[in-house]
């Protein structure tokens, strides 16, 4: 029986660690940045694409607060967030909000939450994926304003061809009442 009790243990330590493998295998490469925040905003786990998409390392950065990194003006809508994820297990936000590059700019992510659990169901933390955004915001604004300059010129263009339609009007007139005489 304790033979038994022990192969049982060690597949099921295998298959444990068969698939944290595979968990680690899927987030390795990622571009998003997959994270679990305790609800005061301290992280429990970051994914490696921490350094690659915001710069910082997973050693420096696990244990931080993530509210010190978030831009002033965002931190209370995210900490609402992972508070009501916290308390609501069906409750799954979509966010966006500014968030501090090791180099000290601010980027842009967007990002999915949801309440993490133990294995026994009893919420741990907020399981929060989120991808920077910020070079399609920059597009989006400079579109935006492209678009302005635009319509600026077609309205500027319409005035012009009224304009011109009337210098244009006045000689005929003339050109008329003289055929006219």
């Amino acid at each position: 029986i304790q033979a038994i009790k022990a192969q049982m243990k060690l597949i099921e330590k295998q298959s444990e660690q068969k698939s944290e493998l595979h968990f680690n295998n899927l987030i390795k490469d990622s571009s998003d940045i997959t994270a679990i925040f305790q609800t005061n905003g301290k992280s429990l786990f970051l994914s490696s694409s921490i350094r690659t998409v915001l710069g910082y390392s997973v050693g420096a950065s696990l244990g931080t607060c993530s509210y010190d990194f978030v831009h002033p003006d965002d931190v209370e809508k995210v900490k609402s967030d992972y508070q009501r994820a916290f308390d609501d297990p069906g409750y799954v936000f979509r966010n966006e909000f500014r968030y501090k590059h090791f180099s000290g700019s601010w980027r842009i992510l967007e990002g999915v939450g949801r309440q993490f659990q133990d294995e026994n169901g009893k919420p741990i933390g907020v399981l929060h994926n989120s991808r920077d955004i910020t070079d399609r915001k920059l597009a989006d604004d400079q579109l935006r304003a492209f678009a302005a300059r635009l319509e600026q010129s077609n309205r500027e263009l319409q005035d012009f061809a009224y304009v011109a339609s009337l210098d244009v009007q006045d000689p005929l007139r003339r050109v008329q009442a003289f055929g006219d005489r």
